[in-house]
This record gives C-alpha cells, structure tokens and sequence, in this order.
C-alpha cells in the first residue's frame, strides 16, 4: 500500500494546503474507505465519509459533511437531530 499511499499524499498537495476533494473509486473490499480514513486521520487533516449509497439526496450528503466536520452524532439522546440543517452548497461553505 505503500506506493498508494505515497500516490494519494502527491496529490494532495503541501501539508499548508487544503485537501481537495477525491473521489475513490475501485474493486468492493479492497481497503479504499480504510485507507483514506487512516491516511486523513494521521495527517490530521479534517475531513468527512459520504457513502453515495446512504446519502442519496443532496441534503442527506451536506448534512453528513456537516455532522462529521463538527464531531456530531445523532443519538437518541438528541433525538436524532442533525447538527444543522443543510440543503444546499451555498449552505455547506458558510
């Protein structure tokens, strides 16, 4: 994994910069979701997951964003309330 790993960190550019968007693509349950969680994680870089399976309006996407990039879980202890509400783009770079 290492020549992947070396591959993803070229492309994203300086640790000072901002991660661009990727979209990973490949064979089921090769290690793509795994890999880039823990390749963020150690960089420290923020990020969010958005499973395009689960996320299917562009809503659920924001809010998922949203939710992860603010350390929010819906529970039941919150009544499984989003972080906020998000429904489009404009909404998400605020």
């Amino acid at each position: 994994r290492d020549a992947q790993i070396d591959r993803i960190t070229a492309l994203m550019g300086p640790a000072t910069a901002a991660v661009p968007c990727m979209v990973v693509t490949g064979q089921l349950s090769t290690g793509k979701t795994g890999l880039i969680q823990d390749l963020l994680t150690s960089l420290g870089a923020p990020h969010a997951y958005v499973s395009c399976v689960e996320c299917s309006t562009p809503r659920a996407v924001f809010e998922t964003v949203v939710n992860q990039l603010c350390g929010h879980a819906s529970t039941g202890g919150n009544s499984y309330a989003e972080h906020t509400k998000c429904r489009d783009l404009a909404t998400l770079i605020k």
